[in-house]
């Protein structure tokens, strides 16, 4: 089995909100799910190379998991909004700005 985009980005949520109580309730999933989720990202990734491996996930293994997962999630939505334009699916995105 491989690690699935899923995986990264509940490894983020938990980073980002350092809670896995907080984490959970930010992506609507049960704590149990969470954490499954993340054992499951542990063992694929980093047990593997590190089999004295412990629950702490401010180890520099899981610094990187979260700064690449970041670029890995903001390419995968490149690519779909890139084939959604490309299907005529999508125009593009506005933005607009106000001053006082």
């Amino acid at each position: 089995m491989q690690f699935q985009l899923r995986h990264v980005q509940h490894a983020i949520a938990l980073a980002e909100e350092g809670s896995s109580t907080a984490a959970p309730r930010r992506l609507n999933l049960s704590q149990p799910a969470l954490s499954r989720s993340i054992q499951t990202l542990e063992e694929l990734l980093v047990a593997p190379f590190r089999p004295d491996v412990g629950r702490d996930h401010a180890d520099e293994d899981w610094v990187i998991v979260v700064e690449r997962g970041k670029t890995l999630l903001q390419d995968a939505a490149s690519v779909e909004r890139e084939v959604q334009l490309a299907l005529g699916l999508e125009l593009g995105s506005l933005i607009l700005g106000a001053g006082p």
